[in-house]
């Protein structure tokens, strides 16, 4: 796979994830708000083949009054790493594209989803 593809699998995952953060309308035509990346790091570990079984987890490393650091992983089928990404998002306005305080209901699922990155994916 080329970047191209690792990041659009980024992006799908973090759509997937954005309901655990209270978010479930981000990403969705008419929706008051939304997150989007403003800074990235991915970590290739293991070429994937196409057509070869990925999963993807994911979980936040930290939080700020309108932003975060996520955390996802690409992995084998059999289990082994093959790419991770930190990708710091703002939460914004979809209308102005203005950062501002996450919600109630998001504050509260934040720890929820907070953890930490494997050692294995430590960027170099």
């Amino acid at each position: 796979m080329n970047v191209r593809v690792y990041v659009e699998k980024q992006v799908e995952g973090l759509a997937a994830f954005a309901p655990s953060l209270g978010m479930p309308h981000a990403f969705r035509a008419n929706s008051p708000s939304t997150i989007i990346p403003v800074d990235q790091h991915i970590r290739f570990v293991r070429e994937v083949l196409p057509g070869r079984p990925l999963t993807m987890n994911g979980c936040v490393l930290e939080a700020g009054e309108d932003d975060a650091l996520i955390y996802q992983e690409l992995r084998h089928g059999d289990g082994n790493l093959a790419a991770c990404m930190r990708t710091r998002v703002l939460h914004v306005d979809t209308t102005m594209r203005k950062p501002f305080p996450w919600s109630s209901r998001t504050r509260q699922a934040i720890p929820d989803v907070t953890d930490t990155a494997p050692e294995e994916s430590a960027p170099r």
